[in-house]
């Protein structure tokens, strides 16, 4: 929730997703498809597909924690750098965590 507060407040919102089938569609494109799936946070589905999908999401997603939030937390919520990383670490921790069923919605 820190992460959509922040980008919000500067207003360039990460949930703005839902809304790309309606923007390309004003801006005059036609026949737009719309896929909509969900993707695992880590390598908790027990379908195969669905584990490899997670085990590769949470690759991706650990490796730009930092780099995501720091600027973001410490220049527009106010953050010191400290309490940052740790906040970082955390939210590392239960990437890892397969006791937790997080999912992206894509």
């Amino acid at each position: 929730m820190r992460l959509i507060e922040a980008t919000d407040k500067i207003g360039r919102p990460i949930t703005i997703a839902p809304k790309f089938k309606e923007m390309m569609e004003k801006a005059g494109f036609v026949d737009v498809v719309e896929r909509k799936s969900r993707w695992p946070t880590n390598k908790w589905a027990k379908d195969p597909k669905l584990k490899e999908l997670g085990m590769w999401s949470a690759a991706a997603s650990l490796s730009g924690v930092e780099g995501i939030a720091m600027a973001l937390f410490t220049r527009v919520l106010g953050w010191s750098a400290e309490e940052t990383t740790t906040f970082c670490s955390a939210v590392r921790k239960d990437f890892k965590n397969p006791r937790i069923h997080g999912y992206w919605d894509v």
